[in-house]
Formats: structure tokens, C-alpha cells, sequence
């Protein structure tokens, strides 16, 4: 969604919304505002994390804490993510060079059949 943002016009949106917010960034609805709204920025964005955070550090150093954290956050379970989908990647093919058919696979694991095909096509263990 945000990807397709031009990054200088989204710089300078960041830049209006929060100078705004940066007067009420020490009450508790000025945090909640800005932790919701980093989490929301940040989990449509695929890159640019570090840039939209030294932007919100000029405005306040708070409000660029909270978005580092919430960078790191967002990240970390990105790549938490992204080795659970390994792991059911190897385990399909585990599965699948155990002589397991696709429907075994996909009830066993309670995997969608289209995500099965993929990886077993991807790995050259079925024909297309």
C-alpha cells in the first residue's frame, strides 16, 4: 500500500502529522497515538524504517525512541515469520521424500494445497 508512496512525499507527510502530535507526545493519548500509528506505518512498508525514524528524532526524541522500538519489534517478528515458513517449507518436503501424498501433507499439517504445490514445484519434487 505505502510502498507505492513516492519516499521524499512521504517524508514530508510524516513531518506535518507529527510535528502535531510532538505537543502531545508526554500525555498517554499522545503516546498511544504515536506507538499506533508507527505499527500501522510500519507493518505497510517494506523498507525505509531507518529514514521515517531520524525524521521523527527531529521532531522529538521520544516519539523516535518509540518508532525505533516499534521498528525492531516489527522486524524481529518479520524474521520470526519468515523461519516458521522455512520450517514448513523443510517439513513438506520431509513429508514428501517419506512418500506422503499431497492430501496427506495438507491434512497432516493443515497446510493450504496451493502452498504445498508451490514449494514441492519450487523444489523439483513434482512436475508442473
Amino acid at each position: 500500500m505505502l510502498n507505492t508512496i513516492n519516499e521524499h512525499l512521504l517524508l514530508n507527510k510524516i513531518r506535518i502529522i507529527f510535528l502535531g502530535g510532538n505537543r502531545i507526545i508526554n500525555e498517554e493519548t499522545g503516546e498511544q497515538f504515536f506507538t499506533a500509528t508507527f505499527y500501522y506505518l510500519f507493518s505497510n512498508i517494506e523498507k525505509g524504517y531507518k529514514e521515517i525514524t531520524k525524521e521523527i528524532e527531529t521532531i522529538t526524541e521520544k516519539g523516535g525512541d518509540i518508532a525505533m522500538t516499534i521498528a525492531m519489534q516489527l522486524r524481529e517478528e518479520g524474521l520470526k515469520e519468515g523461519r516458521y515458513k522455512t520450517q514448513k517449507e523443510t517439513v513438506v518436503k520431509l513429508f514428501t521424500k517419506a512418500g506422503f501424498t499431497v492430501a496427506q501433507i495438507t491434512e497432516y499439517l493443515d497446510l493450504d494445497k496451493d502452498f504445498v504445490m508451490k514449494i514441492l514445484k519450487e523444489a523439483k519434487l513434482i512436475k508442473e
